[in-house]
């Protein structure tokens, strides 16, 4: 194991300023994931087809995930705090565009433009936390945003099922859009200290700068098991989001309202879930979480797969949203340890990239097989799939990274909050 780079110290040190920048970035996921969840429901509440809304979260999802290796090689040439700041309002400029047209189709493809940029900023955002906050604060810090994140990624839906509920769509888009011009002025009139962080002047070509993050991914064993380890559990994940208006409005009987009250539901939960996290990720290794992130999971899919009322299906969302919240909490504590400090940017983008693949094959697999087969059919399915792709891939990792368990957290005890960052296999 080659010892871990030093860095200088990071531009995020003070709890305030951490939790400033967490919670104006969260507000511009939860203005994602209101589009990601708004477009899908507004194409079934015109269409009645279940194939449809697979076919809009398709176009939402592939070209993020096209695109993220290209935001990872040029996310270290920018300087931090403007890149955010840009995506956000162009963000806006797409969706007011879309509500000024009335256009479906052009919903749909604003709905994807606006989550493609949100691979840009996904991927900013992750090289910031990973290159400005200590090493010792890192796992609370992840704790913290992901508290953030899952809160507001729940609450998405919540407020897409509300709007839908009582604003035409063209004014809903409208507030999606001043939640995104929020996000963006917050993130631009705070965080200065950003800027001192070195930007790459030259450095390599694009597409050597794109070699790089590919062979540093498909070079490492650790890396790869990672991924297929997130992969097994993101399957099911996309799906359950891809498929949840057509299990409860088609299959439940239930109105589109339905759907943002079950996710408010679940938005306590999982809410609940990442703030006790953050205190034990804090003082224990973050492989503790890994048996009450399988509980969660494993209860959550059955009672979605089982649930004959909207009751029974809160509450197996809710554990699922949970158990999702808590897994992605190690993941990306892990990811940090195992991709080298040097080319994080890189690495991320190439990373997300794959991770994210399960979210146009959701949409794929609900397209195809949502004419023959009902969605919770299809969910039980792909289930079984994701059953047995995690946990043999999580026992494959486990090995390969053995030999780092122990080192890491003799580390952990003595490096201080300005040293430390990735460690290369």
């Amino acid at each position: 194991m080659t010892a871990p780079t030093p860095l200088p110290t990071p531009a995020l040190h003070r709890d305030a300023t951490i939790l400033g920048f967490v919670a104006a970035r969260a507000l511009a996921i939860l203005g994602d994931q209101t589009v990601t969840f708004f477009v899908p429901i507004a194409v079934y509440g015109a269409t009645q087809k279940v194939t449809s809304s697979g076919i809009a979260f398709l176009v939402q999802w592939l070209p993020r995930i096209l695109s993220m290796p290209v935001s990872g090689a040029y996310v270290d040439r920018f300087r931090a705090r403007q890149q955010p700041v840009v995506v956000d309002l162009a963000r806006v400029a797409m969706l007011v565009l879309a509500a000024v047209t009335g256009s479906l189709p052009l919903l749909v493809v604003a709905g994807g433009a606006a989550t493609l940029l949100n691979g840009h900023s996904t991927i900013a955002v992750e090289s910031i936390l990973g290159r400005q906050v200590a090493r010792d604060r890192y796992p609370q810090t992840q704790a913290r945003f992901q508290a953030a994140q899952q809160l507001v990624t729940v609450a998405g839906p919540a407020l897409g099922g509300m709007l839908l509920g009582v604003l035409p769509v063209d004014a809903g888009l409208a507030v999606i859009a001043a939640t995104f011009l929020v996000a963006g002025v917050w993130t631009g009139l705070c965080f200065h200290a950003l800027d001192r962080v070195v930007v790459e002047t030259g450095g390599e070509k694009l597409l050597r700068r794109l070699g790089t993050g590919f062979s540093t991914v498909f070079g490492s064993r650790p890396i790869l098991s990672l991924i297929a380890v997130t992969l097994g559990v993101n399957l099911t994940a996309s799906l359950v989001l891809a498929s949840l208006p057509a299990i409860i409005i088609g299959d439940l009987g239930q109105s589109e309202p339905t759907v943002g009250l079950l996710a408010a539901t679940a938005t306590v939960v999982s809410f609940l879930a990442a703030l006790l996290t953050a205190p034990i990720a804090k003082r224990r290794e973050v492989d503790v979480l890994l048996w009450p992130v399988a509980l969660l999971l494993v209860t959550g899919a059955l009672c979605m797969i089982l649930a004959g009322d909207v009751v029974v299906m809160g509450i197996g969302y809710g554990c699922w949203s949970a158990g999702v919240t808590v897994f992605t909490i190690w993941m990306r504590t892990w990811r940090i340890r195992v991709i080298p400090a040097e080319q994080l940017g890189a690495t991320l983008g190439v990373f997300s990239s794959m991770i994210l693949a399960s979210a146009p094959l959701a949409g794929v697999i609900l397209a195809t097989a949502g004419g023959s087969w009902d969605p919770r059919t299809i969910l039980a399915v792909v289930a079984v799939v994701s059953l047995v792709v995690a946990p043999v891939s999580l026992v494959v990792f486990r090995r390969r990274v053995r030999s780092l368990i122990a080192p890491l957290n003799s580390e952990e005890k003595r490096i201080g909050s300005g040293h430390g960052h990735g460690v290369r296999s």
